[in-house]
This record gives C-alpha cells, structure tokens and sequence, in this order.
C-alpha cells in the first residue's frame, strides 16, 4: 500500500474576512471551513493519513473539533512557522519514508470534495508534481503604476488551487534546498518548478474557491445550496 498523506495548513487570520478569529473555525451552512475541508479528506478513500498545521494557540482546539467529530485519519496537529511555506515544511518533517506521496491543501478551500480529491490522486500516480487549476475566465493585464503595459494571452493562464501533489522524495528535497538557499516560492509547485523539474496540471472545478474575504461566505452558500446541502 502506497501512503499518501494530505497537509492541511490552517494557520490563517481573519485579517482580509473581517474578524478578529482564524477564518478556519468560521462557519458557513452551520459547519466550520476547518471542519468541512478535513471531512473531504476524511472521505477520500485513497488518503491514509491527514496533518494539519495551525498556531500554537489554536492546537488543542483543533484537536478538539477533531475529536469531536470522530475524524480518525489525522496524524498529528503541528504548530505553524513564520510564514506558509515554514508551515508546511514543520509537517513534512512529520512524514516518514513509508509515505511515498504528499498532498498540500489549503484549509480554507473547504468546498474540494472527495470525489476530486480521488480523481486528483489517480492522476497524481502517473506523475511526481501535479496541481490543481482551472482554465482563467478574465482578461488579465500586466500593470505597472497604474498603467497597463501588456495584455497576457488568455489562453496561457490558471487559476491554480489546491491540492497540489507530489512524490515525498522530491516535495521533501525541494523544501530542504528551498531553506538552505533562503528561496520563498509562490506555492508549493513553485519549489520544484525552482528546482527545474516538471509540474503537470490537472483540472479542478470552479466550486474549489479559497475563503478569503466575506463575500466568499456568501459564495459558499451558494455553491451548498447549487448542491443541494443547504
């Protein structure tokens, strides 16, 4: 059997939504985002095991909603670093080399599903760095100033999302390279792409939104009453 363990980090704040709370523990159709996003891997048959990263204050009570909610598959809840990409490297510290494949999902993406995520991990096996995203609906301009200085093709362009997925061997050699260069990446496929190594995309769905400000609460209701689970 092939390991595969999800990270989930849900260190956030409630800065951009507005509170004086990590945006993780807010609710949306009377569940929390934190909840919702462990409930999808808690589902996903091919995931074996879950670590979840958040600050060091809000530990025991992730660990609390956890038990409360009887979601056995996670491994061990890690105190966040200074910034994201400490996070996650706190938690793959937490893998062993019987865990032969990482995913990385942000916790306030909580409307991922199980289904996706077993689609992702098929598609993951066929390759060693492969990222959720969707096709860019938007005109996008580059902008400098308050000026336009060009209008990027379209075509070319995605959203990227989570999970991003990759074989532990090398998700673990980039973030140990990554930190004795000193090198911050934009995600966690941009540490390989740094270290010249390919990333395949796979298409995820339009509903996988990150909660980030309070008209993304809305949103989610939306996209629970578009499913009928509000």
């Amino acid at each position: 059997m092939e390991n595969i363990v999800a990270i989930i980090p849900a260190a956030g704040s409630g800065k951009r939504m507005q509170q004086d709370m990590n945006k993780q523990f807010l609710e949306i159709g009377g569940m929390t985002i934190i909840e919702r996003t462990l409930l999808a891997f808690e589902n996903a048959v091919s995931i074996t095991s879950v670590i979840v990263v958040t600050k060091k204050k809000e530990i025991k009570l992730v660990q609390d909603l956890i038990n409360q909610k009887s979601i056995k598959k996670v491994r061990v809840v890690v105190e966040g670093g200074a910034e994201r990409q400490d996070s996650i490297y706190n938690a793959l510290k937490m893998t062993t080399n019987e865990d032969r494949w990482i995913l990385v999902h942000d916790g306030a993406r909580p409307f991922v599903t199980s289904a996706s995520i077993e689609l992702f991990v098929e598609a993951l096996k066929k390759s060693n760095a492969l990222i959720m995203a969707v096709p860019t609906k938007d005109t996008i301009k580059r902008v400098d100033s308050g000026t336009v200085v060009e209008t990027l093709n379209r075509s070319e362009l995605w959203n990227v999302q989570t999970p991003q997925g990759f074989s532990r061997n090398d998700i673990m050699m980039a973030y140990e390279k990554a930190q004795k260069s000193n090198f911050t990446g934009t995600d966690d496929a941009s540490l390989i792409e740094w270290m010249g190594k390919k990333v395949e995309v796979h298409v995820g769905s339009y509903e996988n939104i990150k909660v980030t400000t309070p008209d993304d609460l809305y949103l989610g209701e939306a996209i629970l009453r578009m499913r009928g689970e509000l």
